[in-house]
C-alpha cells in the first residue's frame, strides 16, 4: 500500500500583518500524512484542554497569554 504524504498547502493563523502573508503555521510537503494527522490531534487535544482549564479556573491568561 502506497504512503500518503502530505502536500504543503494547509496554512493558517494569521501572522502580525494583514492578510495571510506570512501565517504563524503550516503543514510543509513530504511529511507522513497519518504522522500529520497525529500531530495534528495532539495539538487540538492541548487546545482542548487549555480551554477547558480556563474556564474552570475563570482565567483568560490561560488563553490570551495577558489580564486585559
Amino acid at each position: 500500500m502506497k504512503q500518503l504524504k502530505t502536500s504543503g498547502v494547509g496554512y493558517f493563523g494569521q501572522g502580525v500583518g494583514e492578510g495571510m502573508e506570512d501565517p504563524l503555521f503550516g503543514v510543509l510537503p513530504g511529511h507522513d500524512a497519518a504522522y500529520a494527522l497525529e500531530q495534528a490531534a495532539m495539538l487540538m487535544r492541548c487546545v482542548c484542554k487549555l480551554t477547558r482549564n480556563a474556564e474552570i479556573e475563570h482565567d483568560a491568561t490561560l488563553i490570551l497569554g495577558r489580564t486585559t
